[in-house]
């Protein structure tokens, strides 16, 4: 059995990260811009508020890695508009 090479297991590890983390911020400004443009943005936010505390209070009872948890906190913290967002929402849109 051949020894797997450690230096094409890191970079196929990296691009793998790399892919993910690009999947990631994707759908991180799907649902922003789904929150920006929904006719009742506040009401959707705080739904999407109540589900993530969900899945919080799952995952926190659950066995998850340290870096799960870190890494869930900071996606959801990054996945709802931003001021500026809401400040740049086109015009005629709830927010703009």
């Amino acid at each position: 059995m051949e020894i797997p090479d450690p230096l094409k297991l890191i970079a196929a590890l990296q691009m793998t990260l790399e892919r993910q983390e690009g999947e990631l911020l994707a759908t991180q400004l799907a649902v922003r811009a789904m929150l920006l443009s929904h006719p009742e943005p506040d009401a959707a936010e705080q739904a999407l508020t109540r589900k993530l505390e969900e899945f919080a209070a799952t995952i926190l009872a659950s066995d998850s890695s340290d870096a799960f948890l870190h890494g869930f906190e900071v996606a959801r913290r990054r996945v709802f508009p931003s001021a500026m967002d809401r400040q740049q929402s086109p015009p005629g849109s709830p927010r703009g």
